[in-house]
């Protein structure tokens, strides 16, 4: 099904304007505007045998949609989930039972409108490939506005399928927005792959790095409030997190008929990270270099107000609005990268088959593993400071010169760096006998520090304050190739 086939389906069509998207670099796309001339259908969930948008189309739509395809998807225009003020979350979802491919200049988007709303999540699923090379930009979660309103949390990117391809050099989530006056601050958005990521942007890069959002501060107690809820600083939102993982058979695949060996399906994702194996007497191939992946830091928790005494026009003690107690740092992301593909095993030379040109030759040298994907996690948010009940002695006794409830410090976050791959296993040959490839290295791990309670936050000597750090797990580097067996001195002709 086509853009236009579908408005035509809806009993509805516009001409839609062409909306181009410049890629002005390999790390900047241009987001076109939005086609206003484009029809909004309501969201809904939508059975199609193919869904294909070309590049002078816009799709729109209110409210959360979900495709479900039974063909192949090509997108090279436009496609739009506008959100519904107070209906959830805007998330555009794409399960296709073929290819999935998102051209270089197309657009996958999510808005989010009204106080407090959550972002939208971009979603897409196959258990075949995915080519992804245009934008992918998740609405980010709307700040609070009115006294207790919470932020809303970022929009996620969830990609699926056993072979990944892309161009991207970041691919990434949205933060969540800040609480209003005594409000949570909203949690960061996630980037979660499932799959073998193979590269094809600039081979410089390597590979590509998961993004995830941050948490949002809470906000501050209400100065208008007189309950202590309202006094009390809000709790920050948690950051996101980064995970590339290697693919599974999702739950919705269990029953088609077509699907008849499961475990090879399977290992298609992990054969796909590996080098070739070399012809004869030629190297192998390298592996692929796992994906890095960057989890969102927590956001800071809110303020908490000092107490304020009440006087009547006597002067007299009339009593006291209360200290807030300071909202709770958020915690940090967890952050893992991918792992390496292993190097492919050099070619052999013994063949027996005179015809071949590297008979009596050394065999080939094993192919080098992929390096494991890097992970860094973001840091705990700091707690927000409790409000203080003033020494004077118009106040009873039990509550002169108190201080409320400082808010946690949030945890650090756990990150785990992708194994390396191993090196290949040289080929078998005559005469010197090669090398196997060198193994590739673990990923770095780069752990996320904790955040700073409200009682340490008024330490003097805030360096000297305890934080609590997570381990740090690195991936393992592969293993090197053996060596290739030599059957001797070349054969004489």
């Amino acid at each position: 099904m086509t853009a236009r086939s579908l408005l035509l389906c809806c009993g509805a069509f516009v001409a839609l304007g062409a909306a181009s998207v410049t890629a002005t670099s390999a790390t900047t796309t241009t987001v076109p505007a939005i086609d206003n001339a484009a029809p909004a259908f309501p969201g809904s969930v939508r059975e199609v045998s193919e869904l294909v948008v070309e590049a002078d189309e816009t799709l729109r739509f209110k409210g959360p949609v979900e495709f479900r395809v039974a063909g192949e998807v090509r997108i090279d225009g436009m496609i739009v989930v506008d959100g519904v003020e107070l209906s959830g979350r805007p998330n555009l979802t794409i399960r296709a039972l073929g290819p999935i491919t998102v051209s270089k200049g197309a657009t996958l988007q999510t808005l989010s409108h009204g106080p407090g709303a959550h972002g939208g999540a971009i979603r897409l699923f196959s258990p075949a490939t995915i080519d992804l090379h245009g934008a992918l930009v998740p609405s980010a979660g709307n700040d609070g506005r009115t006294v207790g309103q919470h932020g809303g949390d970022g929009g996620s990117i969830e990609i699926e399928a056993p072979i990944i391809r892309t161009s991207l050099e970041r691919i990434e989530a949205s933060s969540g927005g800040l609480g209003a006056a005594a409000g949570n601050g909203g949690d960061g958005g996630s980037v979660r792959t499932a799959g073998a990521i193979l590269w094809q942007g600039d081979e410089n890069l390597l590979t590509t790095t998961l993004v995830a959002g941050h948490g949002a501060d809470g906000g501050d107690g209400s100065a208008s409030a007189t309950t202590v809820e309202l006094r009390s600083g809000g709790n920050a939102g948690d950051g996101g997190d980064a995970e590339a993982d290697d693919w599974r058979l999702p739950d919705w695949l269990d029953e088609l008929a077509f699907i008849e060996d499961e475990d090879a399906v399977r290992r298609l994702s992990s054969d796909t990270l590996d080098g070739e194996r070399g012809g004869p007497g030629q190297p192998g191939k390298p592996g692929e270099h796992g994906a890095h992946a960057i989890s969102g830091h927590g956001g800071n928790g809110g303020q908490g107000l000092d107490a304020l005494p009440l006087v009547n026009t006597d002067g007299e003690y009339a009593g006291v609005l209360p200290a807030g107690t300071g909202g709770n740092g958020g915690h940090a992301g967890f952050a893992r990268g991918a792992r390496g593909g292993a190097g492919g095993s050099g070619g052999s030379t013994t063949s027996l088959d005179n015809a071949n040109p590297m008979f009596g030759m050394p065999g080939g040298r094993g192919g080098d593993g992929g390096a494991g994907g890097s992970a860094r996690s973001g840091n705990g948010g700091d707690g927000g400071l409790g409000g203080r009940y003033p020494d004077l002695e118009i106040l009873p006794a039990h509550l002169r010169g108190r201080t409320a409830h400082d808010g946690h410090g949030g945890h650090g976050a756990q990150a785990m760096g992708g194994h390396g791959g191993h090196g290949g296993h040289a080929g078998h040959g005559f005469g010197q006998a090669a090398s196997g490839g060198a193994g590739g290295s673990g990923g770095v791990s780069i752990v996320g520090t904790s955040g700073l309670s409200g009682e340490e936050r008024r330490n003097a000597e805030r360096a000297a304050a305890a934080r609590d750090r997570r381990p740090a797990n690195p991936g393992h580097d592969g293993h090197n190739g053996h060596e290739g067996r030599s059957f001797g001195e070349r054969p004489a002709n």
